[in-house]
């Protein structure tokens, strides 16, 4: 509960037919998961990270692996593995220790080219607005779906990330031309605040 309106919890048993379209169903289905994940038993990983000094050279790797899904299980959440190699199972005997001298077996040299980042999904996207105290936990919500009904950005139905369209370019460089600053998150999370003090009389 964040204090802006009780969590949002199922009352009964509902159908499809009753929620009256596959839309407000699948709002009802999630809300049901979410609120037994909050009450099911604690997910648990087991993670582990190396570090390799060779020739005066640093290499650092890391795994997680996940060994019991628990509420992941029932909130349907992606738990898959990090890293290609699961160093906790090498992780055994003197490789507990802090130093360790190990056998190179060999030794490849490849070439790749820096990748950009990823688009942000709505859930990076709401974590930004949090982190940056942008709307409230009521609000953030209709902020991600404003964009995509005013065609500012497109969705990709399978990874939810939201590529900017080609009048969402021309609306941000439209306000850079005015002031660079106005593309910052910390203009509307100023205006936010100072509107919350109004309406608390400060």
């Amino acid at each position: 509960d964040a204090g802006d309106h009780p969590p949002i919890t199922p009352v009964k048993m509902a159908t499809m037919s009753q929620c009256e379209g596959e839309a407000p169903w699948m709002l009802y289905c999630a809300i049901c998961r979410n609120f037994l994940a909050s009450v099911s038993p604690d997910a648990a990983f087991e993670e582990a990270e190396m570090t390799i000094e060779y020739r005066g050279l640093s290499f650092a790797a890391s795994s997680s692996r996940c060994v019991l899904r628990g509420w992941a299980d029932i909130g349907e959440r992606d738990v898959s593995d990090e890293g290609p190699v699961d160093f906790a199972a090498y992780a055994e005997g003197q490789l507990r220790q802090h130093t360790a001298t190990l056998p190179v077996v060999s030794v490849q040299l490849s070439e790749h080219e820096t990748q950009p980042p990823g688009h942000l999904s709505e859930s990076e996207l709401l974590a930004l607005m949090d982190r940056h105290g942008i709307g409230t936990d009521a609000s953030m919500a209709q902020h991600v779906s404003k964009v995509q009904q005013r065609k500012y950005v497109t969705l990709d139905e399978r990874t939810r990330q939201m590529a900017p369209s080609a009048l969402g370019l021309a609306l941000a460089h439209g306000y850079a031309m005015v002031d660079l600053g106005l593309l910052l998150p910390s203009v509307r999370a100023r205006i936010e605040n100072e509107c919350s003090n109004i309406a608390k009389g400060r």
